[in-house]
């Protein structure tokens, strides 16, 4: 499809769909985890919210994978409302 034909649901789908090959998706999962990993650690010591956040758990993987819809403390706090839910 040529870039003038593209329409505002195929550019979202590239915005959303960054992985290409096995390699990839590998650093991708390992993303995740690690992530959910850090802050899980943190949420074992009862750090609140903004401890976490500041913690900055997402680091190591924040040049990588950072840049896209969502922004790195955004998905951190996703990550700790997930693994801190009643």
């Amino acid at each position: 499809m040529s870039p003038a034909t593209r329409t505002q649901r195929d550019a979202t789908l590239d915005d959303l769909a960054r992985v290409e090959g096995k390699a990839e998706l590998v650093a991708y999962v390992a993303m995740l985890t690690g992530v959910r990993d850090n802050v899980q650690r943190l949420v074992a010591q009862k750090k609140t919210a903004a401890q976490v956040l500041a913690a900055k758990p997402s680091a190591a993987w924040d040049e990588k994978w950072g840049k896209g819809f969502m922004k790195p403390d955004d998905f951190v706090s996703t990550v700790y409302e997930s693994l801190t839910a009643k």
